[in-house]
């Protein structure tokens, strides 16, 4: 029996017995080996709802990015639609877009996990 190592986000898991053709002996899968590392991003944003599209319209000297929202500011439509927007411009779930504070303000604080860098 041979064996080989699990790596999630650069760290070691588990060692599993594997056979010769790299195979898990019980389950018969591949084991998962990544070098891809994941970080949290945090940025500072400047939001502007009610516009014609939703769209990144620049980035301020202090690195405050502004961004246009397509939705009102009621009932959290458009801290809805920033977060899909950001979600989809990063290549992320949903639910990995948090915004940290400004909930009630133009001038947020957002959390993104599971961005895969190199």
């Amino acid at each position: 029996m041979l064996s080989k190592k699990f790596l999630s986000h650069g760290r070691i898991l588990r060692i599993f017995p594997v056979n010769a053709n790299g195979y898990l002996e019980r389950f018969k899968l591949k084991p998962v080996v990544s070098s891809v590392k994941t970080m949290p991003h945090l940025l500072t944003a400047k939001v502007r709802p009610n516009s014609d599209q939703t769209a990144i319209q620049g980035i301020l000297e202090d690195g405050t990015w502004k961004i246009d929202i397509a939705a009102p500011p009621e009932k959290g439509k458009a801290n809805k639609e920033l977060i899909r927007f950001l979600a989809d411009r990063y290549g992320v779930p949903k639910i990995n877009v948090e915004i940290i504070s400004g909930h009630m303000a133009s001038l947020k604080r957002i959390r993104i996990t599971g961005v895969r860098s190199l």
